[in-house]
């Protein structure tokens, strides 16, 4: 089927618009409740044909769904994908975070309490969601996250953190903004019964906007009840790059997930031994069948019972050794998406030729930056979160400085690094205090002599 026989686009020439006409099978579906989008060719398949990607990048301005759509399954078809995914989330989740008052004229104790208050509702809440959401900034373009405010057993406001879908949203302007179009009513009343959410007073007013416009409809989201991150890791190159890293792994992806069921196919045609039965020219009919079905037993229960004039020869298959280009391949483009997610490769596979540990120090470094750059797209969002709490829970902050929100990494020591650096300088005449090395290593200095363990020369006595 030409895929590409039923996609046809003209354009209006009234608003300029590209407007996209999709076949039956390739409409969205009107959805009940959240109103999931669903790109109609993938229901039946993990990963779309290579047609059909091409078409979705190709709309991309138009109707970015489809091609969002796909991005967010790739992690569905590799598992190494989603392991380096889950990687950069659990390096987020295991930073060590809190909100310091800002600096005032004096020590202010009660800016100090509240700054104390609001990283504990933080602590109460569901904000690890937040955290994972706003690495999928990083990771796929752009995020969004609906806080929904309700008073605790304190009488204070606090969040729980609703991660949305990214897909029905797409970068336009330098913002993220919400774009349905008329089969989207379901999910518009959904979206309607918080209007606020948008720049709406309510529900009717939502829907009449959207029955009033041509094609797609691009709404602004209000920032005062919304969390929206976008990163463009190619600033310079194109404003409004959609789809973020995840994008450049399409076909890297789509080629692998398509590897994966070749190579898989080959095993069971290659890879196991050729079973062949031998009989003489004189053996008969009820003799050819029995050592057919000794053949095929060998397959499943390894065991047969045959003539002792016939002969069963095990083939190893030349061609089996062709299988390498598969892993090959496969190798290859987990290499890619290393790189890509994790900025690096040895911390995430092995490689066949191994490694030593000054490039794994290296590589591990590399991994770090990624998570600076996560920490500084979770900083730069979660501080308009902590004004909104500041805001409703105490009002306006003094002389206008609200308190700021810092995350940062729970320390790491190189015990090794240490001990051969204070082996090294120790030679060289360098004293260190035996308190600091005990605490520096989390040893117990020794009760008595007759519980030391060393002499003179050691340095832990």
């Amino acid at each position: 089927m030409n895929l590409f026989g039923y996609f046809k686009n003209k354009k209006d020439k009234k608003d300029k618009n590209i407007v996209v006409k999709l076949p039956p099978e390739a409409k969205m579906a009107e959805q009940a409740g959240k109103g999931d989008y669903i790109y109609t060719p993938l229901r039946t398949a993990l990963l779309p044909l290579p047609a059909e990607l091409q078409y979705a990048l190709t709309i991309r301005r138009a109707d970015p769904r489809p091609l969002l759509d796909i991005i967010r399954k790739l992690p569905q078809a590799a598992s190494h994908l989603t392991g380096l995914i889950g990687k950069r989330h659990d390096a987020v989740l295991s930073l060590q975070y809190e909100v310091k008052p800002a600096k005032l004229n004096g020590k202010d104790k009660r800016e100090l309490k509240r700054s104390d208050e609001i990283t504990n509702r933080l602590v109460k809440s569901n904000f690890g969601k937040l955290l994972k959401n706003l690495t999928n900034s990083n990771i796929f373009g752009h995020s969004v996250t609906i806080p929904h405010w309700s008073l605790d057993n304190n009488n204070q406001y606090i969040a729980n953190y609703e991660p949305v879908d990214f897909v029905h949203f797409a970068p336009r302007g330098g913002k993220v903004k919400l774009l349905i179009d008329k089969s989207d009513r379901a999910y518009a009343a959904d979206i309607g019964d918080n209007a606020r959410l948008l720049g709406f007073n309510d529900k009717n007013s939502l829907l009449a906007a959207i029955e009033g416009s041509r094609g797609i409809y691009w709404a602004d989201l209000n920032p005062d009840f919304v969390l929206t991150s976008f990163v463009n890791p190619f600033e310079g190159l194109e404003r409004d790059y959609l789809g973020g890293y995840m994008r450049v792994l399409l076909y890297y992806t789509l080629l692998l997930h398509y590897d994966i069921l070749d190579w898989a196919k080959f095993n069971e045609m290659y890879q196991m031994p050729l079973r062949v039965g031998k009989y003489d020219s004189y053996a008969g009919d009820k003799a050819v069948e029995v050592l057919r079905q000794a053949v095929r037993n060998l397959g499943s229960d390894a065991s047969a019972i045959i003539d002792k004039t016939t002969e069963i020869e095990f083939i190893e298959t030349k061609s089996a050794k062709n299988g390498d280009g598969y892993a090959k391949f496969a190798e290859y483009v987990e290499r890619k998406q290393s790189v890509l997610i994790r900025g690096e490769t040895l911390t995430t596979q092995v490689d066949r030729t191994g490694g030593n540990r000054a490039l794994g120090q290296v590589h591990q470094q590399v991994g770090e930056d990624k998570l600076i750059a996560d920490i500084k797209t979770i900083s730069e969002t979660v501080n308009k979160l902590i004004r909104k709490d500041y805001f409703l829970n105490y009002g306006q902050p003094p002389m206008g400085r609200f308190p700021s929100f810092s995350i940062f990494p729970k320390e790491y020591k190189d015990l090794e690094l240490y001990a051969n650096i204070i082996s090294t300088l120790s030679g060289a005449g360098v004293e260190f205090s035996k308190a600091w090395i005990h605490d520096t290593f989390k040893t117990k200095p020794p009760e008595s002599k007759d519980d030391a363990v060393g002499g003179k020369q050691s340095l832990l006595l």
